[in-house]
């Protein structure tokens, strides 16, 4: 999708708010020949459908071999798994050199739109990546943030937000602290009239080591267009349904012999 001169960049990687389903999948499979698209049908907003079926987003995760295992062996893996979480032990959900993402879309069956999308990256071995220089590649694709927060332990945020209508959001505005993204592709995404487009970084360094990045996110939501744009599926939806059923109506006022008495 082609960047107006002038205006925000704003996009993941290529991914970015208005794009449609297939153009979104398309252009995550071409970052990474490994990945593997597939819908995301646990996770969406709350709509009413009227027996329609609405994507709501696809996640995007590596290809891995499939590993015969048996049953002995399927019971051991859970039962380690259930002990890691008793023990609140951490858990990595990418090894190196994977990315994982999420998109979220929104509109009627076959015109769904990208609202959200969110990418994380661990950095291959042998190719660490300084904090540092993650966030000046970030500055010079963005530009300068309007929120920039150390948030302990060496991790960094960093956000991009612009209001409706596609102005940047500064530190006296009253949206400043109300505009805000979400980079990882786990988390659910908030949406606002008041909001425009959010861009937002997350570094999470090495624990041996807080200059070297051990995960990159970055995600982009449109808090104001996606708000607009469910409560426009909702009305298409309904105004669809109410079409069906004046047709049946009209069909049976017309074919219907009457009712046996």
């Amino acid at each position: 999708m082609p960047h107006a001169a002038g205006a925000p960049v704003v996009d993941v990687v290529g991914v970015q708010p208005g794009m449609s389903w297939d153009d979104a999948t398309a252009t995550v499979m071409c970052s990474n020949p490994l990945l593997v698209v597939s819908p995301e049908n646990g996770r969406g907003f709350s709509i009413q459908s009227y027996g329609q079926k609405i994507r709501q987003g696809f996640n995007a995760t590596i290809a891995k071999p499939q590993v015969e295992r048996t049953g002995r062996q399927i019971m051991a893996e859970m039962q380690r798994d259930a002990m890691a979480r008793g023990m609140n032990a951490r858990r990595e959900d990418l090894q190196p050199g994977e990315v994982k993402w999420f998109v979220g879309t929104m509109g009627v069956p076959g015109d769904e739109r990208v609202l959200s999308a969110a990418r994380k990256e661990r950095p291959a071995d042998g190719q660490d990546m300084t904090v540092q220089a993650v966030e000046k590649a970030l500055i010079g694709k963005y530009g300068e943030p309007t929120q920039r927060q150390d948030a302990g332990d060496g991790r960094l945020l960093v956000t991009w937000a612009y209001d409706p209508l596609g102005r940047r959001i500064g530190e006296t505005s009253p949206l400043y602290r109300k505009c805000m993204g979400a980079a990882d592709p786990d988390a659910g995404v908030n949406l606002t009239p008041d909001c425009g487009i959010v861009v937002s970084a997350d570094l999470r360094p090495k624990r041996d080591n807080k200059a070297l990045v051990e995960y990159m996110m970055v995600g982009v939501v449109d808090m104001g267009g996606g708000y607009k744009r469910i409560a426009a599926t909702e009305q298409a939806l309904r105004q669809a349904d109410q079409q069906r059923r004046a047709g049946e109506v009209e069909r049976a006022s017309k074919n219907a012999k009457g009712p046996t008495l």
